[in-house]
């Protein structure tokens, strides 16, 4: 890769933005983790970024229109992952920031059902932009789901890379925000509030008429039948 083959990976965080970082940077590719796209201005060194911060636009945060045409030679990543998984990772991560900064589990605010729609309907319409955008340069595009047991060997493999077994800063089904980090002394999330997040997922999942959450891309009953799948088959992906 030389300077001008930038590596944007433009999915949530939540989505493997760790171990993808990290990936890159054992193979000896200069790279930047949380990124925005006056970052990408300000170190023009970096070859990779990942890690578009928390859920805002994506397209308002890194411009990825602007990155596109001003780094012709870029190439753009689609991290994702299953919708529920991501769900409880995000809101789980939401609650131990709160923890730490507390230093307890006293008044912590949980999303509730409204808060999950809105992410759940805001990761909807970006995936539906982001397919639409770069349509006419699919080749530009690769849609990477960390839910599948190889896609870290299948993403080494896209980029030439080496090989590494790399699972850093994975959500736990206990409620757990990492599995090999401490960021609070606390062990794991509470009981009742591990549950009663899982019950407004649940719910929220439920009235939007939800059925497969395991969906790491579109889930069918939140978009038109004719609107995003029959473009897929352009994109390079793992789904």
């Amino acid at each position: 890769m030389t300077l001008k083959d930038k590596i944007f990976f433009i999915g949530y965080h939540k989505t493997a933005t760790t171990t993808i970082h990290n990936l890159f940077s054992l193979n000896n590719v200069k790279s930047l983790h949380n990124y925005s796209y006056d970052s990408v201005k300000n170190n023009p060194l970096h070859q990779v970024f990942s890690d578009t911060g928390g859920v805002v636009p994506i397209k308002n945060c890194i411009k990825y229109h602007k990155l596109c045409h001003e780094y012709k030679n870029s190439t753009f990543v689609l991290n994702t992952r299953n919708l529920d998984g991501w769900l409880l990772s995000h809101c789980t991560h939401q609650y131990w920031l709160q923890a730490r900064d507390k230093k307890s589990t006293e008044n912590i605010h949980m999303y509730k059902t409204k808060d999950i729609s809105s992410l759940i309907r805001s990761r909807v319409d970006e995936y539906k932009k982001i397919i639409n955008f770069f349509q006419p340069t699919p080749e530009r595009l690769l849609i990477l789901n960390i839910n599948r047991d190889n896609w870290l060997q299948f993403l080494s493999n896209h980029f030439d890379l080496k090989h590494f077994d790399l699972k850093l800063n994975v959500t736990q089904s206990s409620g757990n925000q990492y599995a090999n980090n401490q960021n609070t002394p606390l062990e794991h999330i509470p009981h009742r509030d591990l549950l009663k997040i899982k019950k407004n997922i649940r719910s929220t999942l439920d009235d939007l008429g939800v059925k497969d959450a395991s969906n790491p891309f579109l889930p069918k009953e939140l978009i038109h039948a004719e609107e995003i799948p029959a473009l897929l088959h352009l994109f390079k992906n793992n789904l």
